[in-house]
Parts: structure tokens; C-alpha cells; sequence
């Protein structure tokens, strides 16, 4: 039995079979880096208003992928990497928390030789000692916390759900000293410009140049987008004043993290190329479908799902072996 298992409602009800197919609905490692992004789920339990997928209240599907499913693609994936010492993020379209193998998860990521490190990103609403406890008894490094603001009304209007500040100092005080809890925030603008107290909160309990990481809101497509994003010029202005006041390094780079260029999986096909591949599953949204081709998922768009089928794929996207595109 998985003593780490989180009791939790399934956040899904699957097709007969469809998360024991060996098919890659994850991306995993498709840059040339030592950081490998996995997501072991879709789903979240809060609706930002500034999300960039519109994760939340949605009518979208979501996927669950087995654990050990993942732990074995992932540990040939790593057999790939000149490093010996890697980091996996635990980052999914959503709240990894509501994942119900996570520590599990977790455990089993930490065996595989040359992983050194395992963060997740997660909006901290479903953390609690007790879980925290467990997380960092399976082997988690750090929690990438989605903390937008010290103000509960504006943490609400953000993030669409009450928050209570206190309680998220509690526990990031009762962790802090065994686990590194890392804010994360978005800079919004109009909705929570007042990202100064959060940067002497992160200060209160940490040190070193990496204390808090704050991110551009940036528009998407198929995102939520309540106001239009300040230019990069302007962020990294912004960031420089605020450095330069609270005495901070707030522009990062991957050498914070010990990340640094690796090698990368080869990809079996490029963009505008033609594939021959069958429909495995449906997919997020309406007329869109996964299919497989030389054991690799691509999003097909504006195809209707029909099992089984055999299709021809034009295709539209391969950046960081990630694939999509329509019938060919």
C-alpha cells in the first residue's frame, strides 16, 4: 500500500484503460537544461484571474497520469543528462496538491540516481503541517508558493478565493527551517502593484540571493487576461528600483538555481512536418483529441475523437518537445 497517498475525491473518471497507455501526456524534460518540468496532472482548486491556461472553474478534462508510470519514463529520460545532479519541478497545469500519489510520487522520484533536487509549484491553499510533514518526509526540496499578496482582499480578488494571511506565516514558519518555501508572486498591474510587502515578508524568513521570485503577468491566448502586461522593459525597471531599496536581488537567472545547459531529447519529428499517428484520448477541450506517433502525444486541434483512429497530422508546434497541430 501507498502509505503516502492522499485521500482525496478523483479529480477524474477515466476512459477504460487510458492511463496505463504508453503514451507521453507530459512534458518532461524537452529543454536542453538540468531543471525537468513534470505534469502529473491537470486541475486546480482555485480560478485566478489572471491564469494562464484558465485552470479552475472550467469545462475542460482533466487527466490523472500513473505514478509509477511517470517515475519510469522519467528515469530514462535522466539517463539522457550529462549531470549528475538534477532537479525535477513538479509544475502541472493546476494544484499539484490535489494529485493523490504525490509523496508517493515524490518518494519514488528521489530514488532514481542523479536527481538531486524535487520543488513544486502550488498555490499553498491545501498545505497544512500535517501535509507539509509528509511532503518533506518523502524527499520534497522546495515549495514554489503561488503568494500574490500581504492584502487578504486582494489576495481574493485575485486568485477568486479568501485567504488567510496569518494562518500562511504560521506555516511558513513552522516549515521553514526543513523545506524551502520560495514566493512566487505575479505582478499584476492594477490589481496587486503593492508587491513591497511581500518582498520583506520573504526577507523575514529567508536569506541569500534567492529569497523570492516575482513574475511578469503575461497575455495568452487561452488564458485570462483582466488587464493588458506592462513590457519586459518596464518589469525589469520596476525590479531594479525595488532591488535597489530593499537591498534584494530580485532579477534571477538559472545560475540561482544550479541549472545550466544540458543534453536534450532528440525529437522525432519538427514543425510543419506531416505524421501519421492514431487518436489515443480526448483531449482538454472541445474538437481536440490526443493522438500518438512514435510513442509521443500530440494535440490534435479541430478533430473529433474517435479511438483507434488512424489520422494524418500537419504540424504546428515542437518547442521543447511538446507537439501539436491539426489534420493534415
Amino acid at each position: 500500500m501507498n502509505k503516502y497517498r492522499i485521500d482525496r475525491q478523483e479529480l477524474i473518471s477515466g476512459w477504460d484503460g487510458f492511463l496505463k497507455r504508453k503514451v507521453h501526456l507530459i512534458a518532461c524534460g524537452g529543454t536542453a537544461l538540468t531543471l525537468l518540468e513534470i505534469k502529473p496532472s491537470t486541475g486546480c482548486n482555485l480560478s485566478c484571474v489572471f491564469c494562464s491556461v484558465s485552470e479552475g472553474i472550467n469545462d475542460k478534462i482533466d487527466y490523472l497520469v500513473e505514478p509509477d508510470y511517470l517515475v519510469s519514463e522519467i528515469a530514462e529520460l535522466v539517463k539522457l543528462k550529462k549531470s549528475k545532479s538534477i532537479e525535477i519541478n513538479i509544475g502541472p497545469q493546476g494544484e499539484p496538491l490535489l494529485y493523490p500519489d504525490l509523496c508517493y510520487l515524490i518518494e519514488e522520484l528521489k530514488k532514481i540516481p542523479k536527481i538531486d533536487i524535487i520543488s513544486m509549484n502550488s498555490n499553498g491553499r491545501l498545505l497544512t503541517k500535517e501535509l507539509i510533514d509528509k511532503l518533506i518526509e518523502a524527499g520534497l526540496d522546495r515549495i514554489n508558493v503561488s503568494f500574490h499578496s500581504m492584502n487578504e482582499e486582494t489576495q481574493k480578488k485575485v486568485s477568486g478565493s479568501a485567504m488567510s494571511i496569518s494562518n500562511f506565516k504560521e506555516l511558513v514558519v513552522y516549515a521553514k527551517d526543513r523545506i524551502e518555501i520560495f514566493l512566487a508572486p505575479v505582478y499584476i498591474p492594477k490589481l496587486n502593484e503593492n508587491i513591497e510587502p511581500l518582498i520583506e515578508f520573504a526577507k523575514s524568513y529567508k536569506t541569500g540571493n534567492r529569497i523570492i521570485g516575482i513574475q511578469n503577468f503575461l497575455n495568452y491566448k487561452g488564458g485570462r487576461n483582466p488587464v493588458k502586461q506592462i513590457s519586459f522593459d518596464d518589469f525589469y525597471e520596476m525590479l531594479a528600483k525595488l532591488e535597489k531599496k530593499h537591498n534584494i536581488k530580485l532579477k534571477l537567472n538559472p545560475e540561482d538555481y544550479n541549472i545550466v545547459e544540458d543534453k536534450v531529447l532528440t525529437k522525432p519529428f519538427k514543425k510543419n512536418q506531416t505524421v501519421d499517428a492514431v487518436i489515443k484520448l480526448p483531449g482538454r477541450r472541445n474538437n481536440e483529441v490526443i493522438a500518438e506517433a512514435k510513442n509521443r502525444s500530440i494535440t490534435v486541434y479541430d478533430c473529433k475523437f474517435e479511438a483507434g483512429k488512424e489520422i494524418r497530422v500537419k504540424l504546428t508546434r515542437d518547442k521543447h518537445n511538446i507537439f501539436s497541430g491539426s489534420r493534415g
